[in-house]
């Protein structure tokens, strides 16, 4: 735990060094809206599929209220799968799961969980994408919690980090900080 403290302040520091400005934060916020008109035609293209009878996906012939049971059984396995080191099983499960979820936040939730197996087995690469889809996914739920958006945040703060592209760190240590709010 002192090693992340310690890992978070050095970033914090670099952030101030670099003066972060509202500008700085400018291609997030366009990665954000960019994120976000992609789901929405996802959405929209789901929608219009079932509007139209054509089923093409199993989990459409679920109602929602199915899809949710399955996802938290599923989420569930993999949790347990992740316990004893099954990797590989665990990754399946969770994707398994970001498809059967009724909810930006379980989509998250999912992403957030892939994307740390693939920083434990230090694959950056593919742990990248699920960080950032997270974080847009916990951004664009209205009932997620800041501190949810800020673990998130700082999860992808750790990545760019440990790949060690640390102004991208600091930016998003930043921006950690100004969503957690402190238990009071």
């Amino acid at each position: 735990m002192n090693g992340h403290l310690k890992h978070m302040n050095y970033a914090l520091q670099a952030a101030s060094a670099a003066q972060l400005t509202p500008a700085a934060f400018a291609p997030i916020t366009e990665q954000f809206d960019n994120e976000l008109a992609r789901n929405k035609r996802i959405f929209d293209a789901r929608q219009f599929r079932l509007k139209s009878g054509a089923v093409d996906h199993p989990t459409m012939k679920f109602s929602k209220r199915d899809l949710e049971q399955m996802w938290l059984k599923i989420a569930a396995e993999a949790t347990q799968a992740s316990r004893f080191s099954n990797s590989q099983r665990a990754l399946d499960l969770w994707n398994t799961a970001a498809k059967c979820a009724t909810n930006s936040r379980q989509l998250a939730f999912s992403h957030g969980q892939m994307s740390g197996i693939y920083y434990e087995q230090k694959n950056y690469v593919k742990a990248e994408p699920l960080a950032l889809r997270a974080v847009f996914e916990y951004q664009n739920e209205e009932t997620v919690s800041t501190n949810e958006l800020g673990k998130a945040l700082i999860n992808v703060a750790l990545l760019y980090q440990a790949m060690n592209r640390l102004q991208e760190a600091a930016r998003y240590y930043e921006l950690a900080s100004l969503a957690i709010v402190p238990a009071s």
